[in-house]
């Protein structure tokens, strides 16, 4: 059979399963790595993709190296080594209804985890179900049934039990089917999802903001393509950037700071490793000094982490800036909130460090001047960093909020080679690249910057609440021309109610050509994340209740996660 090819994308050979599903190994860019996919395509559907597989930088040979079927397991040949894969899952529940408590999603056969709304306490479920011809369906949680071909079940679920039913085909193949008991105060999710829908991945998100005296609380969560969360733990008392950290593990920050930034010299991101069953973290991931910053923590391709510091220091002259408010405006003893980036190894010792005053002006390239009061005295926000990438060629992206600039910085001088955005001055001399041809005019207060495999940069521009008139939020793809000191938009996507966020959000550009838009704090819209697809065409929407919002909301491959480990550590 023929393989589809195109784009920057390497096909091995392929094998045609039992069902029908062809298997090829593809290798694909991904951050300046190549990463090698198993892609499940549908031979009767003109190779519409059914399920890909993330197996990471691994040997991949052109042209030879192909998979194989054995038993439902697809083992890829990646290097030296075979890497076994299930395939997508036999459908065998014909029927399934819930009462009193309304199931999410509506039930469909090739859907496998659900959620019911619970309430404190104990909750009485029926459940009514059967196998499709040949089949036999049973109850395993919380309580065992025989198999039969069909059954009803009365059931009594406490907040984060779960209900599992086993159902098999005509042929003894199986699959679980899971109805969680969500806790009373988990904000409900609404996913509309469009066309063919998304791309097979999780969605990592967490609710970062909420209104006062909230009904719901803050819960980091990992949501599948259908938007049902399929793990979460409650925040105690937050879950501030939730981030994947490795294979099954999460990271997040615990308390969010009052100011919008890591002031507490005892923050830190808590780590679990899910697998462990563990309710506690297993590790504290903090800067080797200064107080660490809630906004990014960045696992790069070598194991270290990129994280952030907004140290205060005192002395600095803001001779300039404008007054804000009640804040008169600064003199030459003023005192900021600096932006220290280390890179750090696994052992959290310092391997690059760089600091912004060094390299950016406080006050020629500050955009948003930000004053606030901490520990009784003024603290200017001139930077507010947010972001960090890299390219793997020895390249820093640090996005600064307040200075709606991105910074592109050398590790190897620390020197600021060009920059996107902001004023048209840079304190060490850099390349100032000239926005053109932008519907959007430019972008303001962004998040989230990123190093894109084409050598194009992505962000969310988060644009002006305050600014008249009011400018739409979105995601934004620009091209670069270093030489012409340049940068053109060649993707944009604004949102759907032409709101602007005041704060947080993210945009990620994916191999497959899907795009993922977490909007941040949309005020009173509720709108979370959007998934674009390669055509430009809105496939998923996320939202939560209207006053809440998560920092972030970040896809990542199928393989990220074990849905078992998922499953058994939910609401622990």
């Amino acid at each position: 059979m023929n393989t589809p090819t195109g784009g920057s994308t390497t096909y091995g050979q392929s094998v045609v399963a039992e069902n029908g599903t062809v298997f090829v190994l593809a290798q694909q860019p991904v951050s300046g790595a190549d990463h090698t996919f198993l892609l499940a395509l549908d031979e009767s559907g003109g190779l519409a993709q059914l399920a890909r597989w993330d197996l990471g930088a691994v040997g991949f040979a052109a042209g030879s190296s192909s998979p194989s079927v054995a038993s439902g397991v697809v083992y890829a040949p990646v290097g030296s080594a075979l890497i076994a894969l299930h395939q997508p899952p036999v459908q065998p529940l014909a029927a399934l209804s819930v009462s009193p408590l309304t199931l999410s999603p509506t039930f469909a056969p090739s859907t496998f985890n659900y959620t019911i709304p619970c309430a404190s306490g104990t909750n009485s479920v029926s459940l009514t179900m059967s196998a499709i011809s040949g089949g036999t369906v049973q109850l395993t949680a919380p309580t065992s049934t025989q198999p039969t071909a069909s059954q009803s079940d009365t059931v009594t679920l406490n907040e984060n039990n779960a209900a599992v039913i086993d159902a098999t085909d005509g042929q003894g193949n199986s699959a679980q089917y899971w109805i969680r008991c969500l806790p009373h105060d988990f904000p409900p999710i609404t996913a509309t999802r469009s066309g063919a829908g998304p791309s097979p991945g999780w969605y990592v998100a967490s609710v970062s903001i909420s209104p006062q005296d909230p009904q719901y609380g803050f819960y980091a969560m990992v949501l599948d393509s259908n938007g049902t969360p399929v793990w979460y733990k409650k925040g105690s008392p937050d879950t501030v950037n939730l981030t994947p950290f490795g294979h099954d593990s999460l990271a997040f920050m615990p308390s969010a700071p009052l100011f919008g930034y890591g002031t507490d010299p005892n923050g830190a991101f808590d780590l679990y490793d899910l697998d462990t069953s563990a309710t506690t973290p297993q590790q504290m991931l903090r800067t080797a000094s200064g107080p660490t910053d809630l906004h990014e923590l960045f696992e790069a391709p070598d194991g270290s982490h990129f994280m952030a510091s907004y140290e205060l220091r005192s002395g600095v002259d803001l001779t300039g800036l404008p007054g804000v408010g009640t804040y008169l405006p600064p003199g030459p003893n003023s005192t900021i909130a600096d932006c220290v980036v280390q890179d750090l190894d696994t052992h959290g010792n310092v391997v690059w460090q760089w600091d912004a005053y060094d390299h950016v002006d406080p006050v020629k390239e500050n955009a948003n001047p930000a004053p606030a009061t901490i520990n009784n005295q003024t603290v200017w926000d001139v930077y507010h960093c947010n972001s960090i990438d890299t390219n793997g060629t020895g390249d820093v992206l640090v996005s600064m909020r307040n200075a709606s600039a991105v910074y592109d910085i050398s590790q190897s001088d620390g020197n600021v080679k060009w920059k996107l955005g902001g004023t048209p001055y840079n304190k060490d001399g850099a390349v100032l690249l000239t926005v053109q041809n932008d519907p959007g005019g430019g972008f303001n207060l962004q998040h989230d910057a990123r190093f894109a495999p084409n050598g194009h940069v992505t962000l969310y521009d988060n644009e002006d609440p305050g600014a008249s008139p009011k400018k739409p939020s979105r995601a934004v793809e620009y091209a670069l021309d270093l030489t012409a000191k340049t940068a053109q938009p060649v993707f944009s996507f604004a949102d759907p109610a032409n709101l602007p966020s005041c704060c947080m959000g993210d945009f990620r550009r994916y191999p497959d050509g899907e795009s993922v838009i977490g909007w941040g704090f949309v005020i009173f819209n509720g709108l979370m994340a959007s998934e674009i697809n390669a055509h430009g065409a809105d496939v998923l929407d996320l939202s939560l209740p209207a006053g809440y919002a998560s920092y972030r909301t970040v896809k990542v491959p199928p393989t990220t996660f074990d849905v078992d480990v998922l499953r058994r550590t939910a609401g622990s």
